[in-house]
């Protein structure tokens, strides 16, 4: 339940990254750069999600984290480790 209460921190990062130089690679600029503490958050959220704990689902539904995800998802079209745990979160949601 600790984490969970900090839920709100995290989707704040995932939403409003602190300022950092963009990237530029083979797929073009990313302004901000998805980064490895985004990614880790998200395996939390994932981690707590499939947990099915009523006290983590409410506070998932109550800060809006999946559109957050979501909008990250279609955002960062190639950063496929991103996509993949999007896409193991809802399938645990919805399956």
């Amino acid at each position: 339940r600790a984490i969970a209460d900090r839920l709100g921190d995290m989707v704040t990062l995932l939403a409003r990254p602190p300022k950092v130089p963009p990237i530029t690679n083979t797929t073009g600029t990313l302004d901000p750069p998805m980064g490895s503490v985004r990614l880790k958050i998200l395996d939390t959220i994932h981690a707590l999600v499939s947990l099915s704990d009523a006290y983590v689902d409410e506070q998932v539904v109550q800060l809006r984290a999946l559109p957050v995800c979501l909008d990250l998802f279609f955002r960062y079209e190639w950063c496929n480790l991103l996509h993949n745990t999007v896409r193991t979160m809802l399938e645990g949601i919805l399956g």
